[in-house]
């Protein structure tokens, strides 16, 4: 067994394609925040292949690191390093890897399902991850500096909100199913386009900043709901998310409220009262702007028109489509294309 040990400085970017060495492999760690990284593989050299594919590791200049992989492990191996404070963000489209955040284990990825998961870090912790021989894995790993959750904490104590226990537990893990835009975003990262160095990292740090967007949103709306859970009765806070998944599954038919109330078995006032207590939004609002996340999806990741797309999302005017979906998103939705 060969070890290889490293102390991580503050490179932009670190990054490498092909056959990786286990000495190669550690100097990828430079450009992250693994403290004193090390990485053990059984029978093999400081030469020897451990891994195959793509990586990328950037500290973007808003402090964040992006961790990103394709790779498939040629031999079983071991690695251990020590983490600063942070709250970190990963999207695994593909695989999944043993982890351990201290002595508490944690699987990162779900197979063949892609999964956001995101786990808190208040203090430097030691991470040990374990690979199998034979482990594909596509991922994207964001480490957010504390200064940002502390931002937020503030901005939640002025708002007189509480604090999700996700953002303030040291080792608290959490997940998410990420949308098909944080998936396609996630992808785009595993695999840039060629451009030049700054604009590779301005472009990966501005997907990373959206992949963070969503997964606080996560956090701050399921927050929101236990938050509420004391004001509505529970089971009008349950008929609320039942309203809401409906909604979800089926954001491409034609939803009226008296057809989703008849789903559901209640009446259209009593579903309304539900929901707006539950989320501070009516069920028509939401159903909107999930109508236009679902035209932002078809138009950037199936390549639809903007036409088609307003027409699906239920606008008979294509204008009135463009303005509501600049209002939501502030961009044009020609802006989808990439």
């Amino acid at each position: 067994m060969s070890g290889v040990g490293g102390t991580g400085t503050s490179n932009a970017t670190a990054s490498f394609e092909g056959e990786v060495s286990l000495s190669a492999l550690t100097q990828t760690s430079d450009a992250t925040r693994a403290q004193g990284f090390r990485i053990t593989a059984d029978n093999s050299h400081l030469d020897d292949t451990v891994l195959r594919g793509r990586m990328n590791n950037i500290l973007a200049p808003s402090g964040l690191s992006i961790h990103v992989t394709d790779t498939t492990g040629t031999c079983d191996t071991d690695a251990s390093w020590r983490m600063q404070a942070a709250f970190v963000v990963a999207v695994v489209l593909e695989g999944s890897l043993d982890t351990w955040l201290g002595d508490r284990p944690m699987t990162l990825g779900a197979g063949a399902e892609p999964i956001g998961q995101y786990w808190n870090l208040t203090d430097e912790t030691p991470i040990r991850r374990r690979s199998k021989r034979g482990a594909h894995i596509r991922k994207v790993i964001i480490g957010v500096p504390r200064e940002w959750i502390q931002t937020v904490l503030k901005d939640l104590a002025d708002a007189d909100a509480p604090s999700p226990d996700s953002l303030t537990q040291h080792r608290a893990i959490g997940t998410w199913r990420p949308s098909r835009h944080v998936q396609s975003l996630a992808e785009q990262l595993i695999n840039p386009t060629q451009d030049l160095p700054v604009m590779r990292i301005l472009s990966a740090e501005s997907k990373a900043t959206e992949i963070v967007y969503e997964a606080f949103r996560h956090i701050l709306d399921a927050n929101q709901r236990g938050e509420q859970n004391s004001d509505p009765s529970l089971t009008e806070a349950g008929r609320a998310q039942q309203v809401r998944q409906y909604i979800l599954d089926n954001v491409a038919t034609p939803q009226s409220l008296p057809s989703i109330a008849a789903a559901m078995g209640m009446s259209v006032g009593s579903m309304q009262s539900a929901f707006k207590s539950t989320y501070k939004l009516t069920v028509g609002a939401f159903i909107r702007e999930q109508r236009l996340i679902a035209a932002r999806d078809w138009i950037e990741l199936d390549g639809k028109r903007v036409s088609e797309a307003a027409y699906l999302a239920g606008y008979d005017n294509p204008a009135s489509f463009s303005t509501a979906f600049k209002r939501m998103f502030g961009f044009a939705p020609s802006g989808c294309r990439r």
